[in-house]
C-alpha cells in the first residue's frame, strides 16, 4: 500500500508497447535506504535513470555510494556527481 504522504522520486512515464500511460513510475525516497541493482540491454536507459535517482537524492540530501564497472564511466560518473554536489 502506498502512503499519499511518502517522499517519492517520479522517474517518468510508463510506455509499454510504445503507448504512454496516464500513470508515471515513482521510486520511495525511502527505498533508497537499501541496495539497489540496475540492469539493462544497451541503450534501454540506465544511466539516465542513475543519474536521476542521484539527482534527486542530493536534493534530498540522502548519503549514497556507486558502483560501476567501467572506469572511464566511474570517472565520468565522479564529475557529474561533483557537478551536482557543488550545486546543492
Amino acid at each position: 500500500m502506498s502512503d499519499e504522504n511518502e517522499r517519492k522520486i517520479e522517474m517518468g512515464k510508463i510506455f509499454p508497447m510504445n503507448s504512454a500511460e496516464k500513470n508515471t513510475a515513482e521510486l520511495a525516497l525511502d527505498s533508497l535506504a537499501s541496495h539497489m541493482f540496475v540492469t539493462g540491454s544497451t541503450g534501454s536507459g540506465k544511466s539516465n535513470t542513475v543519474y536521476k535517482i542521484i539527482d534527486e537524492a542530493i536534493d534530498n540530501k540522502i548519503s549514497f555510494t556507486t558502483s560501476r564497472t567501467s572506469t572511464a564511466r566511474l570517472v565520468t560518473l565522479k564529475k557529474d556527481i561533483d557537478e551536482l554536489t557543488e550545486r546543492s
